[in-house]
């Protein structure tokens, strides 16, 4: 007869899985627990021969199996045996971890074991770590092979949060006796929004059933970089161990052009916003095609005003669209997430059959310049063509600008975004010259 051994005023108790209290000597039952508390202070509560109820100390773990293993201790500071639970791990809709116990089929017994803390992503882990109410932490591995972790977007209704973060893990519980494991996966999954506190990656999840409940923040402590998709979530500082990816954009802001903050970040489905400035380091213009790749460093300011400073890698494939404007798009290929805008600005530079496109995205004197080729420098007749496109010429027009230099701002004029070419584009004179410019050509 197994269970979970107590000692008190010198008789020797078990506490089964069946939730009743047996005499070890005689092996009757004289009594009944549970672990489940208003008090939530991971007490085990018993009654004895019809005695008042009182409560004893559990101290919980997971061993490498992820089962759930507990020893009682006495108020007088005794540690009892540990035992060894059969069962799987789920989380309730209040975020109490639930250790439902099974019979040795993994069918379960309407019996659990609930153990009460606050949930977290340790740093150089994909682990789920729990800091125990009353002292301790426990950790429940995740699997192994695939990413432990997986954000998605949350279809259920009934939640106002379009997120859902899942951790995959499983109990392998070996019952003596029988050659296979008892396998039960995990149940571990959260609804809510993704947010950045503090310098590290938050997600706030619902209780479920109870949207009016404040939100239970689960916290991550390794590192972000901002990609293009989004981010990518590292469980260790090095970077190293990428865990997580969480979709996101990063957006040029024109209204805020002329500020540090000239950027506007968001993480998450649910769309959790950051002011941002973007410093280019370094930039590769591919030259196999019109797709540009952007290494630097993403700054943040956080709703306390702090700011975050992590590394960032970009690549956005530009060409004109239908209008004769140049559009950036982030260049996402695989998954659900759909390309965005950038939503860059800047100016076109024109001579000795080079044109050039100088990005405006930064106030930082410091950062690298972003500049882009348009058309085959060198190639008469692809020049020609992207110099009609600049300027909302023909080619035949365009033949006539090759010897000369211009220059043709791209900018956004009330969320629009209009080109200013020089007076009388067609006009080879007037444009070699400089001489003033039209009022914008909205699009």
């Amino acid at each position: 007869m197994d269970g979970l051994n107590l000692t008190i005023g010198g008789r020797k108790l078990l506490l089964m899985t069946t939730a009743d209290v047996v005499d070890a000597a005689s092996g009757t039952t004289v009594g009944a627990w549970r672990s489940e508390s208003n008090e939530k202070d991971n007490k085990v509560r018993l009654t004895v021969d019809g005695g008042a109820e009182s409560a004893v100390q559990a101290v919980y773990q997971f061993n490498g199996n992820n089962q759930l293993v507990a020893q009682l201790v006495g108020d007088d500071g005794t540690v009892f045996d540990p035992f060894t639970f059969v069962g799987g791990i789920e989380i309730d809709d209040q975020h109490d971890l639930q250790y439902v116990l099974v019979d040795n089929t993994g069918a379960s017994t309407g019996k659990s074991i609930t153990v009460y803390g606050d949930l977290s992503f340790a740093e150089n882990t994909n682990h789920l770590s729990i800091a125990l109410t009353g002292g301790g932490t426990a950790g429940i591995q995740g699997l192994t092979g695939v990413q432990s972790l997986q954000a998605e977007k949350n279809h259920i209704a009934a939640f106002q949060a379009d997120d859902l973060l899942i951790f995959h893990a499983e109990t392998d519980n070996d019952i003596p006796g029988q050659d296979d494991l008892v396998v039960i996966p995990a149940k571990i999954d959260f609804v809510g929004a993704w947010d950045i506190q503090d310098g590290s990656l938050v997600f706030h999840s619902n209780i479920k059933g109870s949207p009016e409940s404040p939100a239970v923040s689960i916290g991550f402590a390794g590192t972000l970089k901002g990609v293009t998709a989004g981010f990518v979530y590292f469980a260790d500082k090095g970077q190293t161990q990428a865990a997580l990816n969480i979709t996101g954009q990063h957006v040029f802001q024109a209204e805020h052009a002329t500020t540090e903050l000239a950027w506007q970040t968001s993480i998450g489905f649910t769309g959790k916003s950051f002011l941002a400035q973007v410093d280019a380091t370094t930039t590769t213009h591919f030259a196999t095609g019109q797709v540009l790749a952007i290494k630097g460093d993403l700054t943040l300011q956080q709703d306390d005003g702090t700011t975050l400073k992590m590394n960032l890698s970009l690549e956005a494939s530009y060409s004109f669209d239908a209008n004769n404007i140049l559009v950036f798009k982030a260049l996402i290929t695989g998954g659900d997430q759909p390309s965005y805008d950038l939503m860059l600005q800047g100016r076109f530079h024109y001579r000795d059959l080079a044109l050039v496109f100088t990005v405006e995205y930064t106030q930082n004197p410091t950062a690298s310049d972003i500049k882009v080729t348009l058309g085959i420098t060198g190639d008469r007749k692809s020049i020609i063509k992207n110099i009609s496109l600049v300027l909302d010429i023909s080619e035949a027009e365009a033949k006539l600008q090759l010897n000369l230099s211009f220059d043709v701002r791209l900018r956004f004029a009330d969320g629009v975004r209009v080109k200013e070419i020089p007076a009388a584009a067609g006009t080879a004179a007037a444009i070699g010259a400089g001489v003033g410019a039209t009022p914008p050509v909205h699009v």
